[in-house]
C-alpha cells in the first residue's frame, strides 16, 4: 500500500511532491494562454505552472484563480464604437447636405431648361451677340451703328445741316411734295416727301426749344410717289399714309400704315385704293365718330372722287368710291 504525502503550501511558499508522488483527480495536460499573459505550456513535466501579467496587457488575465479582462480592449472597443457611431452621425449629416444639394441643382437644372425652352417663345426672341464700338457707361441705351457695333444712342448733328439753329433743314436731298403730322403724346413729329429719285421718304424729327432733330430720312415706296398726306389714327395709335404712286403704266392711289417706335419707322404693305383711275392730286381726313378716313383724289381729267379707308388689321380698307365731281379742274383739297 502507497502512502501518499499531501500537497502543503506553507507561509505561500510551495512545497515539492516526493519522487513519484502525484495529485489525485486531476490530469496533466497543456495549458494555452492568450494575449496579455504569458506562460503556458506541456504542464507534463511539471505539477505547477505561473501565469504573468504582460507588461502592456490587453484580454484576459488571471485574479486570483479566475480568468478575467484586463479591461483595456473593452475600452479600445468602446472607443472604436464612439467612433464609429460620430463617423455614421458625419456621414448621416454629409448624406443629408448632399440630398439638399441634389434638390437645389434639380431646381437650377429646372430653372435653366424652362429658360431655354422660354426663349423661342419670346416674340421676335432672337438670341444675338453684339459687339461695342468702345465704351458704354451703364443704364445708357443703346443701338446698333451702320457697321453694326453697339452705341450708346445720342443726338447726331450732321455737317451738312440736319442740325441747324434757326432755319431748319431737313436733308441736303431734293424735296418736293411733302406733309407733316404731329406725333401725339410727343414733341415729335411725322413728316413724308418725296426725295432722291422721287421714291416716298418718311422720317421722324423732334422739337427741343428752338431746334430741330430729325432722323435721316426712310424710303417707303421705291418708285415714283406724289401728293404724300398723313393722318394719326388715334383709336390704332399709328399713322395712315395716303400717295399717289406709280404702278406702271399709270399712278394709283395707295395706303398704308405707319406705326412710330421712338426713331424708328414701320410701314405696312402698300393696298390700291383705286385700281382704275389715273390719280394725280389728292388728301386725307381723319373722321372721328366713324373712326375711318376720307380719301378725296382726282384722276387725269381732274374728276373729283372720294372713298373712305377703315382700319382692318395692320393696314385700312377702301370703300366703293362715290364720284364728288366729274367735270373737269375739280381739285381736291383738305377739310
Amino acid at each position: 500500500m502507497v502512502t501518499r504525502r499531501p500537497l502543503v503550501l506553507i507561509s505561500g511558499q510551495q512545497t515539492e511532491l516526493p519522487p513519484g508522488d502525484s495529485l489525485l483527480g486531476v490530469s496533466i495536460g497543456s495549458l494555452s494562454v492568450s494575449s496579455g499573459l504569458s506562460g503556458g505550456g506541456d504542464l507534463s513535466g511539471n505539477t505547477t505552472t505561473f501565469v504573468a501579467v504582460a507588461p502592456n496587457p490587453s484580454g484576459v488575465i488571471f485574479v486570483g484563480d479566475k480568468l478575467a479582462l484586463d479591461g483595456s480592449a473593452l475600452r479600445q472597443g468602446q472607443a472604436a464604437l464612439a467612433s464609429g457611431n460620430y463617423a455614421l452621425e458625419v456621414g448621416n449629416q454629409a448624406l443629408t447636405s448632399g440630398v439638399i444639394a441634389n434638390s437645389v441643382a434639380n431646381a437650377a437644372l429646372a430653372s435653366g431648361n424652362a429658360v431655354l425652352t422660354a426663349i423661342p417663345q419670346i416674340p421676335n426672341g432672337v438670341l444675338k451677340t453684339f459687339t461695342a464700338a468702345g465704351s458704354i457707361k451703364a443704364g445708357y441705351s443703346v443701338g446698333l451703328d451702320e457697321t453694326g457695333s453697339v452705341q450708346a444712342v445720342g443726338v447726331v448733328r450732321y455737317p451738312e445741316g440736319r442740325y441747324l439753329s434757326g432755319n431748319k433743314q431737313i436733308d441736303t436731298i431734293g424735296i418736293n411734295d411733302q406733309n407733316i403730322v404731329p406725333i401725339s403724346g410727343t414733341n415729335n413729329f411725322l413728316g413724308v416727301l418725296r426725295g432722291p429719285s422721287n421714291y416716298g421718304y418718311a422720317y421722324v424729327a423732334s422739337v427741343s426749344g428752338s431746334n430741330i432733330y430729325n432722323t435721316t430720312p426712310t424710303v417707303f415706296e421705291s418708285s415714283y410717289v406724289s401728293f404724300p398726306n398723313l393722318q394719326f389714327d388715334d383709336v390704332n395709335n399709328r399713322f395712315n399714309l395716303c400717295y399717289l404712286g406709280y404702278l406702271a403704266p399709270n399712278y394709283r392711289a395707295r395706303t398704308r400704315s405707319v406705326t412710330v417706335s421712338g426713331s424708328d419707322l414701320y410701314f405696312s404693305t402698300a393696298v390700291i385704293v383705286d385700281n382704275a383711275v389715273q390719280s394725280s392730286t389728292s388728301s386725307l381726313n381723319y373722321i372721328p365718330d366713324q373712326q375711318n378716313f376720307a380719301f378725296v383724289y382726282n384722276d387725269t381729267t381732274n374728276a373729283l372722287y372720294a372713298v373712305t379707308l377703315t382700319p382692318s388689321g395692320s393696314t385700312y380698307v377702301p370703300g366703293t368710291r362715290i364720284t364728288v365731281n366729274a367735270g373737269a379742274n375739280a381739285y381736291s383739297s383738305s377739310a
